[in-house]
């Protein structure tokens, strides 16, 4: 997998980060000790860049007339929905939730040992690195699974104890997932106060087609005159595994996750130094691995793992909000049930959700209550809440889709999709 914002009219705000960086390494190491001037240095001078209106489009537009009608669909209260499902749902157990925290690091670090084992032999470096490969799916795919974990803690569902969430939070996070943990944890709660909103959502960003050019091309008047947005589309192919180091690194749509700038730490002041100090543990951690390892075997042992894992949270992420018929609110149209239902669960198939965390087959449900359902109640809380759905005959605002193909639909999708999402379903302000 931000800080693009559009508003109903095209009108887009962007939040730019120069990286003067010369690598993603001499990045990390360096960001503690640069972190508070560049901080200030950078909110001051582009924090608050705009990007004009653009301009006519060259190509000729075929603009699509399709106005949805105005919502038909009758939601519950949150308050009705978490009275009908069981208190248990919404317990939080510590030991639980550490067990799986222990068993997920064990997993983890055993995977390592071959790519240890490869990183220090002798083999020819182009074998080396194929045969590194198998490796990297499997290590990476074991670090997703850390990730999700630290997903929890950021909602506090770790633990009751806060001090225990902050701790795990910065282990799997900050340290293994390379993540600043107190950063995202900033961002991900606004996403999720705002979900599938055109204003107030972040991580996810909503580009309105205006028509098609004459190749049948999907169009839109910021995209097509912003360059380097026009490039980022014709290049989607090549950037999945990708995605996530420019969310983090580049602050691209909501904000510095290592330096804090942007529109997430808008209002935000007196989080600036907690969020530092997440900064200051991962480049601290990669620092340490980088002395223990050496450059390349931090190249092949870490962050090799680390961009399988990020090809797992992005694709993972796009699909929960993007589905054919999926919506986004403009203005006094969205309400937070509303955004909700519009999230998708999907079965990746009963492996794949179980070593996620059931992130992807219970996702309505997370959105719903965010600090309330633990990963390990979630598929609980899905049965409960679809069985009420269908009691009141609410059944069809619960969006699934049977997605074992996983790579191949994410392939599929952001190719024909990319961020992309029709007029037909913008609900506007009536």
């Amino acid at each position: 997998m931000h800080s693009f914002h559009l508003s109903p009219k095209n009108t887009l705000l962007l939040k730019r980060q120069h990286s003067s960086s010369s690598s993603s390494l001499n990045f990390f190491v360096t960001a503690t000790n640069t972190a508070t001037n560049t901080a200030t240095n950078t909110a001051t001078n582009t924090a608050t860049n705009v990007v004009p209106h653009p301009t006519n489009l060259k190509t000729e537009l075929k603009t699509s007339t399709l106005t949805p009608p105005p919502s038909t669909k009758i939601y519950p209260k949150l308050s009705k929905l978490k009275r009908n499902l069981s208190p248990s749902i919404f317990e939080i157990d510590t030991k639980k939730s550490l067990t799986y925290l222990s068993n997920d690091i064990l997993k983890y670090v055993v995977s390592l040992f071959p790519l240890l084992l490869l990183s220090n032999s002798d083999l020819p470096l182009p074998l080396l690195l194929l045969s590194s490969l198998p490796f990297h799916v499997i290590s990476g795919t074991a670090l997703w699974s850390l990730w999700c974990i630290g997903h929890d803690s950021g909602h506090s569902l770790t633990s009751k104890n806060s001090l225990i969430n902050e701790i795990t939070g910065e282990l799997t996070h900050s340290c293994l997932c390379l993540t600043p943990w107190y950063n995202w944890k900033l961002s991900h709660s606004k996403h999720h106060t705002g979900h599938n909103s055109l204003e107030k959502d972040y991580s996810h960003q909503w580009f309105i087609l205006d028509g098609e050019n004459n190749e049948g091309q999907p169009v839109n008047e910021i995209v097509e005159n912003t360059w380097w947005m026009k490039g980022g589309y014709n290049l989607r192919s090549l950037q999945l595994p990708f995605l996530y180091f420019v969310y983090l690194f580049f602050g691209i749509p909501d904000g510095g996750h290592f330096i804090p700038y942007g529109r997430m730490w808008e209002g935000e002041g007196n989080k600036v130094g907690r969020g530092l100090l997440s900064s200051g543990v991962t480049a601290g951690y990669v620092a340490g691995m980088v002395k223990l390892l050496g450059g390349f075997g931090f190249f092949n042992v870490i962050f090799g793992p680390w961009l399988v894992m990020s090809f797992w949270l992005f694709m993972v992420t796009y699909l929960q909000h993007h589905s054919e018929d999926g919506k986004v609110y403009e203005g006094s149209s969205w309400s937070f049930v509303k955004g909700a239902f519009e999230t998708v669960d999907r079965d990746y198939g009963e492996f794949w959700n179980e070593l996620s965390h059931n992130m992807m087959d219970g996702h309505v449900v997370h959105h719903l209550f965010f600090e309330g359902v633990p990963h390990y109640n979630l598929k609980q809380g899905t049965e409960e809440l679809k069985s009420f759905l269908k009691e009141e005959g609410m059944d069809t605002l619960y969006k699934f889709e049977e997605t074992e193909d996983f790579v191949g639909t994410i392939w599929k999708m952001w190719n024909e999709k990319w961020f992309f999402v029709e007029e037909r379903n913008v609900v506007r302000e009536e």
